[in-house]
C-alpha cells in the first residue's frame, strides 16, 4: 500500500514550539480556569491588535463562531441567509443558520 498523507501533522507544529507548548498547556491546568481565564484574555487581546480593531471574541467553535455572526448582524426569524452544501461525500460538521432562526437555503458548490 501506498503511504498515507496524515490527515494533520500536529507534530512538527509541536516541534517547532519546543517545551512553550507544554509550558502553556501547564499552567492553564494548574490556573484551574479553563474557560474564559487571562490566557484568554491575552489571546482576545492580541487578535485585536493583529487585526487593529477595539476588540476580538475568541470562541469555543466554529458553530459559535457562526451563531455569534448571525446574532451580530441581526439575523433572525424570516432572515434569508445563503450558504452552500458540504462537498460531495461529506457531512458538514456545522449546523445551518436555520438553527439559528433563520431560512437556509444551500446552493451546490463546484
Amino acid at each position: 500500500m501506498a503511504d498515507r498523507i496524515p490527515f494533520v501533522d500536529l507534530q512538527r507544529g509541536h516541534q517547532a514550539l519546543g517545551g512553550a507548548l507544554e509550558a502553556r498547556v501547564i499552567e492553564v491546568v494548574r490556573s484551574d480556569r479553563y474557560v474564559l481565564g487571562p490566557q484568554v484574555e491575552r489571546l482576545e487581546q492580541a487578535m485585536a491588535d493583529y487585526l487593529g480593531v477595539d476588540h476580538a471574541i475568541a470562541v469555543g467553535s466554529g458553530s459559535d463562531a457562526l451563531r455569534l455572526s448571525l446574532v451580530a448582524l441581526d439575523i433572525g426569524v424570516g432572515d434569508e441567509v445563503i450558504t452552500t452544501l458540504p462537498r460531495p461525500g461529506r457531512r458538514s460538521c456545522t449546523p445551518g443558520p436555520h438553527r439559528f432562526w433563520s431560512t437556509s437555503i444551500r446552493t451546490p458548490t463546484t
